[in-house]
């Protein structure tokens, strides 16, 4: 890398730096504000995912149910 050019790599770097800072300020500025609708829509697959672990859960109770009866009948 010649030195002379070397003032073009911290200028990308102060950018990306700059320009980096700048979103995440605005994606929390705007979470404060609560005007983020990206972030509802993500709750709403936490609420499936729950729903889902649910109905696992209900099925594992009733397996369960059906071998102890299953080994109380004979």
């Amino acid at each position: 890398m010649n030195p002379e050019k070397i003032w073009i790599v911290l200028a990308i770097l102060v950018l990306t730096l700059l320009l980096s800072n700048a979103l995440v300020f605005a994606v929390v500025r705007g979470w404060s504000k609560g005007n983020l609708k990206w972030f509802d829509n993500s709750n709403q697959s936490l609420n499936l995912l729950k729903k889902e672990t649910d109905s696992a859960e209900e099925l594992s109770r009733q397996v369960r149910a059906l071998r102890n009866d299953d080994k109380t009948d004979p």
